[in-house]
């Protein structure tokens, strides 16, 4: 069966900003949005390159450079880790996709990300920053219900909560190789 394209990139954008099931829904299932998702992946983490850029004058635009692929792998690993806990503690027979349109739903999930020049409005760009992570999360969490199928957010939180504790581990040790004395040993 051949996917048609109901709504535009801006369009997909817009209802996965607003949480949108039925947007989810769509770019799950249409296999030509793998660019698109990892276009949205890639803006955002831009977009974040250049509020830390603005937000911190001295850092350097290769670090910044370093962020923005490490966004990258980390959408890849964040959707690998997801997955397997989804698919192992909460097997779903009506999954709505596989591996790659579960991909490309957590790609758009990044969307609220692009208001992250909000965290830069002075005395209340703290507010915005955990309002747009809360919002990300939120919208990863509609992505993984759609994808999975799941009969409750409950199981979905419950994958992402469970999925966030083995990336955790992974990106501290990752920093522990990378930044001297980053994580303090006792």
């Amino acid at each position: 069966m051949e996917f048609q394209a109901k709504n535009s990139f801006v369009e997909r954008l817009s209802g996965a900003a607003r949480l949108n099931s039925a947007t989810y829904r769509e770019v799950g299932t249409d296999i030509t949005a793998t660019w698109p998702a990892l276009m949205v992946v890639v803006g955002t983490s831009v977009v974040a390159g250049i509020v830390v850029l603005i937000g911190n004058p001295g850092i350097s635009f290769v670090s910044v450079l370093y962020s923005i692929i490490g966004n990258l792998i980390g959408w890849a690993v964040w959707a690998s880790v997801i997955y397997i806990v989804a698919t192992k503690l909460f097997p779903s027979p009506m999954a709505a996709v596989g591996f790659v349109g579960m991909l490309r739903t957590l790609g758009f999930a990044n969307a609220p990300q692009f208001f992250a020049f909000a965290s830069l409005i002075p005395g209340a760009g703290q507010l915005f920053q955990v309002v747009v992570q809360l919002w990300g999360l939120s919208a990863m969490v509609v992505a993984v219900r759609v994808s999975f199928n799941f009969d409750s957010t409950f199981k979905a939180v419950g994958v992402v909560l469970l999925a966030y504790i083995p990336v955790l581990v992974l990106v501290l040790f990752l920093v522990s190789l990378t930044v001297p004395g980053a994580i303090a040993t006792t």
